[in-house]
């Protein structure tokens, strides 16, 4: 394979990505407005798993530190960073509250919770959503095209066959999401 066929590879990614982008914004104009609204205030919790969990770990940072402006830090925290608490509560009661219960233990009333996962059906992050509708949070998941909604007060879901695929979408969402976080600022 030489670099010509590396960039139509590419170029190919980038015409099936825009399409999918373009059913996503049709789809979906109102449930980002929501997502952004449902972000906005209090700490946002963020939770996934593989790839979703370094996307969470990624808008963390974010949020935290500095996207495009100087600008306050803005509370955000990713649930399964701790490995020794990770771990802990695998063994004692299970990997399915890897992320809900440390949501249970840190968030407050105005707080968020914007989980990843292009299944969908990840049973840690299906409690974690089960956690912030008990605690009474806003709850964002972001998700492929067939996913159940988890329960979850906004559904983003990017169309697409593949996870590689969904993932390249959900990037997007994220990266979109903080220009309208910062937009408002």
């Amino acid at each position: 394979m030489g670099p010509s066929d590396v960039t139509e590879l590419l170029r190919d990614r980038g015409r099936r990505l825009e399409s999918a982008l373009d059913s996503f914004m049709k789809d979906s104009g109102r449930e980002l407005d929501e997502a952004r609204a449902a972000l906005t205030g209090g700490t946002v919790f963020l939770c996934g798993n593989g790839g979703s969990a370094a996307l969470a770990a990624h808008l963390e940072a974010e949020l935290i530190g500095r996207y495009r402006s100087d600008r306050r830090p803005l509370p955000a925290l990713y649930l399964g960073l701790s490995a020794p608490s990770s771990t802990a509560i695998g063994n004692d009661f299970g990997d399915a509250q890897a992320f809900a219960r440390p949501l249970r233990a840190l968030a407050r009333s105005g707080d968020s919770l914007l989980a990843i996962s292009t299944s969908g059906t990840s049973s840690n992050v299906v409690s974690a959503l089960g956690a912030a509708r008990e605690l009474g949070l806003r709850s964002v998941l972001l998700t492929g095209p067939r996913a159940p909604d988890g329960g979850a007060d906004v559904v983003l879901r990017f169309p697409g066959e593949r996870t590689d695929f969904v993932q390249d979408g959900h990037q997007l969402i994220v990266h979109t999401l903080m220009d309208a976080l910062e937009a408002r600022l």
